[in-house]
C-alpha cells in the first residue's frame, strides 16, 4: 500500500489517510546529515528561509577593506563640475580630476607626425560621411566625426578635433596630451626659429580660436579657452622709431604660458611674453599684457587683477 498511500488521489478513492510528502532541500539552505532534508525546526511541507548572519561586529568584508584603505592613502583631488545640457534642462556632474592639475607635463606630451596630418586630410571626406551615422548608433553627428579625426592624428589618445582645424609649421613643434579638444576653425602656428606649441591633458579649445606658437606658447592641463581667443607670441613692434613701416622691420618673439587649471572667457587676447598662472580666470574681452599670479580674476582692457580665487 506505499504507493497509495503517497499518492493522495488513490488514498482518497480508498478511504485512507494519505503519508505526508517529505520535504525537499532549498538551494540556498545546506542539506542535512547528507540526507537532503530540511532542518528539523521546519514544519514538513513548508519552507522556513533562515536570514544570514551578519559578519562579526569589527570585521568588513574584504572589497569593503580595499576600498577603505585606498581612501585612506589616495592624495586629496579637487573637485570640478561638469554641465550637460539635457532635454529637459541643464544637470550638474560631479566629476573627480585624475590628479590635481599642473603645469604641462612635458613627458605625458607626443608630437603630431606628418603622416599622421596627411592622413586626416585626405580622408576628411570619408570621416564627414562617418559622422552621419551617428544617429543610428546614438551618437551626436559632429561628436562622431570629432572623434574619429582624433583617432587617425593621434592615435588611442582620444583626442577630438573639429572641422577646419589647421596645423601650420613643422608636425613634430606639435605636442598635444591625452584627451585633447579642438572643437573647429581653429588655426594653430608653429613656424618661426623656435616655434613650439604644447597642449596638455584635457584642454579645450573652442571655435574660431588662433594659437600662434612662433615664440613658443605653452598651455597647462585641464583647461578652459572660450571662443575667438587669440593668443600671440610673436609681434611686429615698432622698435626703430623712425618711421619704418611696422611690415618692414625685424619680428620680435617671446613665449606665453598658460598654467593648469586656467579659463579664458570668449575674445580673450594675450600679447607675447605674458604668463598666466595655474587657475587663473579672465573675463571676456580682457586684454592680457602683463603676467597674472595664480588663481586670480582678470577683467578689462588691459586685464587687471579684481580678486583671487579660493585655494
Amino acid at each position: 500500500m506505499a504507493g497509495p498511500l503517497r499518492n493522495p488521489a488513490r488514498a482518497l478513492r480508498l478511504g485512507v489517510r494519505p503519508l505526508p510528502r517529505p520535504a525537499r532541500p532549498h538551494p540556498g539552505l545546506p542539506a542535512r546529515e547528507g540526507l537532503g532534508l530540511l532542518p528539523a525546526r521546519a514544519a514538513p511541507g513548508r519552507l522556513q528561509l533562515q536570514p544570514r548572519a551578519p559578519p562579526p561586529r569589527g570585521r568588513q568584508p574584504e572589497a569593503a577593506e580595499r576600498r577603505r584603505r585606498r581612501a585612506i592613502h589616495a592624495p586629496q583631488q579637487p573637485n570640478a563640475a561638469r554641465l550637460v545640457t539635457t532635454g529637459g534642462g541643464v544637470r550638474v556632474h560631479s566629476v573627480r580630476y585624475r590628479k590635481a592639475p599642473t603645469m604641462t607635463d612635458h613627458d605625458s606630451l607626443v608630437p603630431l607626425t606628418a603622416t599622421r596630418l596627411f592622413l586626416m586630410e585626405i580622408l576628411e571626406p570619408l570621416l564627414r560621411l562617418a559622422g552621419w551615422l551617428g544617429p543610428l548608433i546614438r551618437r551626436d553627428r559632429d561628436g562622431l566625426a570629432m572623434a574619429l579625426r582624433g583617432r587617425v592624428l593621434a592615435g588611442s589618445r582620444r583626442l577630438a578635433v573639429g572641422r577646419n582645424v589647421h596645423f601650420v609649421g613643422p608636425a613634430p613643434r606639435f605636442r598635444l596630451g591625452t584627451g585633447v579638444t579642438f572643437f573647429g576653425n581653429c588655426y594653430l602656428n608653429s613656424n618661426g626659429p623656435d616655434g613650439l606649441v604644447e597642449i596638455g591633458q584635457h584642454t579645450h579649445v573652442d571655435q574660431f580660436c588662433v594659437l600662434y606658437g612662433q615664440g613658443q606658447l605653452t598651455i597647462g592641463a585641464d583647461c578652459a579657452i572660450a571662443s575667438g581667443v587669440v593668443i600671440y607670441s610673436q609681434t611686429n613692434a615698432d622698435s626703430q622709431a623712425d618711421g619704418t613701416p611696422v611690415a618692414c622691420q625685424p619680428t620680435a618673439y617671446a613665449p606665453v604660458r598658460l598654467g593648469a587649471g586656467c579659463w579664458l572667457g570668449a575674445g580673450v587676447r594675450i600679447i607675447p611674453g605674458v604668463t598666466i598662472g595655474d587657475g587663473s580666470h579672465v573675463g571676456a574681452g580682457a586684454v592680457v599684457t602683463t603676467d597674472l599670479p595664480p588663481r586670480s580674476i582678470a577683467v578689462g582692457i588691459p586685464a587687471r587683477v579684481i580678486k583671487n580665487r579660493p585655494q
